[in-house]
């Protein structure tokens, strides 16, 4: 099937609000897939048992979430997609193979740490949009976003992990 192992990682932000709204959206996500593994990363500012009491459906076990206790290199390994917000993490994310997803729409676009790409890479703002961006890994387009990304984000940063990459792209 087409969403057969497919894994995304969800970089919430340390903003509050906008973490809580991350989460929610991509716990709609979860309930609309449910053969699509998320991956939850906070902020390491956030404090979990908070955002959980206000927001109790967060709370509700899904068998296709997981709450991250592993290093980012970690997540991004397990990984094919990663939906993120003002998150600089998400600037390795090319390096492994990971397509970035901005979460919002054009008022948020300042906040965007891949600004710069922001005509090339991918967002989303409507739960409904999510089937067609996990159509893109399977398509010719998909490694060619990738590399484009990931060349940016190694011209942003020399001391960029190129290995992951190459054993991505080889495969």
């Amino acid at each position: 099937s087409l969403q057969k192992s497919h894994t995304c990682l969800v970089l919430a932000d340390g903003d509050r609000e906008v973490c809580a709204q991350m989460l929610l959206f991509a716990n709609t996500l979860a309930s609309l897939y449910p053969e699509i593994q998320f991956i939850f990363r906070l902020h390491p500012d956030t404090n979990k048992q908070l955002l959980l009491n206000q927001n109790p459906v967060l709370k509700v076990y899904k068998s296709n979430i997981t709450w991250s206790s592993s290093s980012l290199e970690k997540d991004f390994e397990k990984s094919h997609v990663a939906l993120y917000r003002g998150s600089n993490a998400i600037f390795d994310a090319a390096s492994f193979g990971v397509l970035p997803i901005f979460f919002g729409n054009d008022e948020d676009i300042m906040l965007d740490p891949l600004l710069d790409l922001a005509d090339i890479r991918l967002s989303l703002k409507e739960v409904d949009q999510f089937i067609d961006i996990i159509k893109i890994r399977f398509s010719n387009k998909h490694n060619k976003l990738i590399k484009t990304i990931f060349e940016y984000c190694n011209k942003k940063f020399d001391d960029l992990n190129i290995e992951p990459l190459i054993r991505v792209l080889s495969n």
